[in-house]
């Protein structure tokens, strides 16, 4: 392979691994399904509002934060002790977004990714302790089993930009190849079965 080739395909691998941030998918999600609920513009902006606020801006600035700190050493956090704090904050996010969701009464499939964004992180906080676990990949995966319970044959094409972020992340060595496959089936499994216990106990 070409020096070139190389370089090409290394900023390939970045700008996928930069675009495909959980932030943004989780921005992404959360936009589609207020969108599709929505009955209006106001309760649209208000939902979206809500969402983007705890589950993408607040979590991202705070790792911004760390950065200009100096307590993580970039913004994608490469070293696993320092994705600690923003686990944990994240968390805290999570959970004030999902109290002010079921207070507002917010559609529940809504009100369940949010749900999942908390314990999927708590699990992945856990599992951080003694492995480095691919969070771009799970922060694909988790999202598109939820947009699938509204879009089941729409969504289907999507999954292969798990693949593609897999790839992506092992190419710029941030993460092993059994990395990114856990984080993948950890996001698609923990995501589905708590999404199919929410709503059978929400429709009972």
């Amino acid at each position: 392979m070409t020096i070139i080739k190389k370089q090409n395909l290394y900023r390939l691998a970045k700008v996928i691994s930069n675009v495909f941030v959980p932030p943004v998918t989780t921005a992404t999600a959360f936009l589609l399904l207020c969108l599709h609920y929505a009955t209006n513009i106001v309760q649209f902006a208000f939902w979206f509002i809500i969402c983007l606020i705890f589950a993408a801006i607040l979590p991202m600035m705070y790792v911004i934060h760390l950065e200009l700190n100096g307590q993580v050493s970039q913004l994608l956090i490469p070293i696993k002790e320092q994705r600690n704090k923003p686990y944990l904050f994240g968390m805290l996010c999570y959970a004030i977004g999902l109290i002010l969701l079921i207070l507002l009464r917010v559609p529940i499939l809504i009100v369940a990714l949010m749900f999942c964004y908390l314990t999927n992180t708590a699990a992945t906080f856990i599992i951080n302790r003694y492995w480095k676990i691919s969070a771009h990949t799970m922060g694909v995966a988790g999202p598109l089993i939820c947009l699938s319970f509204v879009w089941p044959k729409s969504v289907l094409p999507v999954y292969l930009l798990i693949p593609i972020v897999a790839w992506a992340r092992v190419h710029l060595q941030a993460h092993t190849t059994m990395q990114t496959i856990a984080g993948a089936l950890l996001g698609l499994l923990l995501t589905f079965i708590q999404l199919k216990i929410i709503l059978q106990l929400n429709f009972q």
